[in-house]
Parts: C-alpha cells; sequence; structure tokens
C-alpha cells in the first residue's frame, strides 16, 4: 500500500531542475522514513521550488505524528490549489485526506469528496476500485458518531495482561461480557472474527469491502465486512463506536495450538488512547493522560497502520517496525540488510 499511496512522489520527483533537497525529501517520503524528513524538512522548506511538494511532505508528515486536524488543513489546500493533478497524485491525496478525515468522524464528508472525484476524474482501474471501495464503507458511516476514547475521572486507567504462548490479550467488556483482544501494534485496523460478532452483536454496515494491506494478502483474504462496535470497555476506559473489520477466522492456525484469537486491537486503538504504557515485569499496561506536546522531536511515528519508532545501532539510526502480534520473531529487511551488512557483521545472522 505505501508504494500505491505515494506513486505521486514518484512522479513529481522525476520533473526536471528538482534540486537535490527536494530529490532528498522525495525519497524519505518513498521510505517512509519520518524520523529523518521531520529533521531536514524545517531546513529547506523556505528553499523549494515546488510548493506542492512541501504540502505534500507537510502532509505526510502530520499523519505519520498523529495529527489528523492540522493534516486535514493541507490536504485541503492541496484539492483547493491543485485542480489538475494527474490520476495517480490526485488519487493519493484523496486517500490519505479522507484517511485522516475518517479518523475523527468526519465519514460523510469523506465520502463526498471520494464520490466528487469519481464523477469528475478519469484514473485507472485499479486507483478507481480502491476509491470506490473507501466510498462503500465511508457512504454507510454517514451516521455513524466519531469514534472515541473516554477516561473515567478519579479512576486508575491500567489493566492487568494476559499472555497465551508469548502473545499479549487486553481483557475487555464488550455487551456486558467478558472478551479478550490480542494486542497488536502491527495491525492497521481492529480485527474480530463473525463467531465475535454473534455472540456480541455487532452492527455491520458494510459487506464485501476489499481488504486494504498486506497481512490480507498474504492469507488470502479477499473479502471482509465492515462493522461498528458500539462500545468496548477497557479497566476504567471507554472505547466507542469502534469501526472493525470481520473476517471468518483470525490467524486460523493457531487453534492447532490450543489457542483462537477472536479479536484484536490494532494501531487505531494506540492512536485513539495517544500514550500507554508497559511493565512486562507485572505484566500490566496502563493509560495514563496524554501529555502536552513538548519541542522535542518525535521518536515514534504512525503511519497506514505501522507504528514506527527511531532506533539507532552503532551510532546508525534506522526506523524500527514494533508488532507486538508478530508471530515469526524479529526479522531484518534483506535490503536494508544488504545495504549495512557491515554493521551487522559480530550478530552472526542466518537466513531463515
Amino acid at each position: 500500500m505505501k508504494k500505491l499511496i505515494f506513486v505521486l512522489i514518484t512522479s513529481i520527483s522525476s520533473l526536471s531542475g528538482f534540486s537535490q533537497a527536494e530529490q532528498k525529501i522525495a525519497e524519505l517520503m518513498n521510505k517512509g522514513d519520518y524520523f529523518t524528513l521531520l529533521d531536514i524538512y524545517p531546513t529547506v522548506k523556505d528553499s523549494l521550488a515546488y510548493p506542492f511538494l512541501g504540502l505534500v511532505a507537510e502532509g505526510g508528515i502530520n499523519c505519520a505524528i498523529n495529527k489528523p486536524l492540522e493534516a486535514i488543513k493541507i490536504y485541503d489546500s492541496l484539492m483547493n490549489q491543485y485542480k489538475n493533478l494527474d490520476p495517480s497524485s490526485l488519487y493519493s491525496i484523496v486517500y490519505m485526506y479522507t484517511e485522516q478525515l475518517a479518523k475523527i468522524g468526519k465519514y460523510a464528508e469523506a465520502a463526498k469528496i471520494i464520490n466528487n472525484v469519481l464523477l469528475g476524474n478519469k484514473m485507472p482501474d485499479d486507483l478507481r476500485g480502491i476509491l470506490c471501495n473507501l466510498y462503500n464503507v465511508y457512504s454507510k458511516m454517514e451516521y455513524v458518531p466519531a469514534c472515541n476514547i473516554e477516561r473515567m475521572p478519579n479512576k486508575n486507567n491500567s489493566i492487568d495482561m494476559i499472555t497465551h504462548d508469548g502473545y499479549w490479550y487486553i481483557p475487555a467488556e464488550v455487551d456486558g461480557k467478558k472478551e479478550e483482544f490480542l494486542f497488536d501494534t502491527g495491525a492497521g485496523r481492529n480485527l474480530v472474527s463473525e463467531s465475535f460478532v454473534k455472540r456480541n452483536h455487532v452492527k455491520i454496515i458494510a459487506d464485501s469491502v476489499i481488504p486494504m494491506g498486506s497481512g490480507f494478502v498474504s492469507n488470502r483474504i479477499r473479502y471482509v465486512k465492515q462493522g461498528i462496535i458500539d462500545t468496548i470497555r477497557i479497566g476504567n476506559i471507554l472505547y466507542t463506536n469502534v469501526p472493525v473489520c470481520i473476517i471468518d477466522s483470525i490467524a486460523p492456525h493457531t487453534q492447532y495450538a490450543g489457542f483462537s484469537i477472536d479479536a484484536i486491537l490494532g494501531s487505531p486503538f494506540l492512536e485513539m488512547v495517544k500514550l500507554f504504557t508497559i511493565s512486562i515485569e507485572e505484566n500490566r499496561m496502563s493509560f495514563p493522560l496524554p501529555k502536552t506536546s513538548t519541542a522535542s522531536s518525535p521518536n515514534m511515528t504512525s503511519f497506514l497502520g505501522e507504528i514506527l519508532v527511531q532506533a539507532s545501532y552503532k551510532g546508525f539510526n534506522f526506523p524500527l517496525l514494533i508488532d507486538t502480534g508478530c508471530m515469526t520473531g524479529s526479522q531484518i529487511n534483506n535490503d536494508f540488510f544488504e545495504q549495512n551488512r557491515n554493521l551487522f557483521n559480530d550478530l552472526k545472522l542466518k537466513r531463515s
């Protein structure tokens, strides 16, 4: 999905006269390296010859650091200032724009924008298909209230986690029933199974939705349903009007290991709760009130469902994907390994 989203960067980076700084910005966005982009963009912002690139960079940065309101303003400006974008660039901006609108519950506005773009523009079938899919979901959510986190005042917002075979589960209540949600920072969507839907009376709002994300592709899941859970109670926190993807069975292979996964809380939950701490020694998760922003640069980003932290090894900085639901252990990207093989000589890594 990341490559599809930033086809616009490929197109604008081929423009003649692109400066070295502009090429670097385009490269960083293609890589999804918003940590480096956050550092260098303020130093080159005023020297950019292409204001369009600057707005795209600022939109991506605000998405990555979980500031949807600021991102929406930028994408609105892009849509108003640039009326004759090529289909790929238009698609990319509309995708990011409407995703941010959905985060704050403006589903009807997101659907309207997509519909206007589909009616007024020609674009390749694959891009049109994705936008039609998003319209199918957002238009059905027109009257759904915005997703929200409610903290009970003067209450301890912490829970004891449950572990099964090394995975963390969050105990919760749905419709008065106790449920366990796999805590999966690598999941770009909240997920529930069909059996979960039936016993908790989850409202289904859209059917035959084409799922987005590599996890769905690798598991050959072609279609999902979209549902809404009215309230998930997690300790003294109420997670309300929660959008969920509904699939037949989540991680069916775990059933042979003696346990099953019926529900997953992914990155959308983390973006809503904003701040959490985990004590591995105490097996406990806490949700303190979000702190006011500081002048220091963020060391964590959330972009297109990926939670990344800024890591360092032997003085070399790089983004590290944090995936608490990963079932295959720690991994290093092959291209990254080959390009930086000298850094890892003492680790005695073996290919699997």
